[in-house]
Order: structure tokens, then sequence, then C-alpha cells
């Protein structure tokens, strides 16, 4: 089975997003108690609102790295007998057998598949240029096979 990973993501990039995200939050939240045991100074410059700034600073690099790693399990993936993907807004992994694809049609960011009971649509939009021109031969390759 070819897999094509729709988004790919920097080695361990996610990770670190987390651990780095993790570490700040952690230094904001013992800073606020700390000031706020010694009595916060409101003044925005010079005051200890940096505490607060580094929870928030904190909370976006965890999600970033949340997003980062999440964005690397979707793909796109083909046998001789079936497709499988896992696109963005998808909840589970989508299986079609290609024996009962009857027809396929190709748009510029979208992909869409007549089986006997349904029609199935690849939304291709947020998927980076080669991995979208490997999947998009993939079904020309299968549009051709299917017509013939």
């Amino acid at each position: 089975m070819e897999i094509v990973k729709v988004f790919k993501p920097k080695n361990k990039s996610g990770w670190f997003f987390i651990l780095f995200g993790s570490a700040v939050l952690v230094f904001g939240a013992a800073g606020t108690a700390i000031a706020f045991n010694a009595g916060f100074k409101t003044p925005l410059f010079g005051g200890d609102w940096i505490y607060i700034i580094n929870i928030l600073q904190g909370i976006v690099f965890i999600n970033l790295g949340y997003t980062t790693i999440r964005k690397g399990r979707f793909f796109v993936g083909w046998s001789d007998t079936e497709i499988r993907y896992l696109l963005p807004g998808g909840k589970q992994v989508e299986v079609i057998s290609t024996a009962d694809i009857t027809d396929i049609k190709l748009k510029l960011f979208e992909v869409k598949l007549w089986a006997k009971d349904t029609v199935k649509t690849l939304d291709l939009k947020d998927i980076e240029y080669r991995p979208l021109r490997r999947i998009k031969e993939y079904f020309e390759e299968l549009q051709l096979s299917i017509s013939s």
C-alpha cells in the first residue's frame, strides 16, 4: 500500500513546542503565584504582567505543538484493491474499494468518487503541493483505467 502523508511536520517540532510551552506556562504560573503573595504590581511597564503574558505564551506554544502533531496523522493511501484516507475535517479513516468505483471527477482541489451507492468527495484544498500532485496523479491513472 502506498501512503502519501498530507502534511509533513518537521521532526519532533511539535513535541518541542509542547515542552517549551509547558516550561513557559509553569514559569508564568509560578511567577504569578509569587507576585500575588508579594502584592501584585499593576503598572503595565515594570509591573508583574509579564507572568500573565508568559502564561498566555505557554498556552499558545502548547496549542501550536498539538496542532503540528495532529496534522501529521492525515494521509491518503492506496493499494490495488482499496483507497484509504483521513483528511482534515474527518474523524475516522475512510475506505473505498476500487472495484466499487464507477466514475471519478477531478477538479483543482477536489476529487469526487462515485461508488455503487455513494459519492465520496476528497477535499484537497489544504494539502501541500508535492503530496497533492502525487495524489492527483494516482487518481488520473485510476480514472483512465476505469474509463477504458
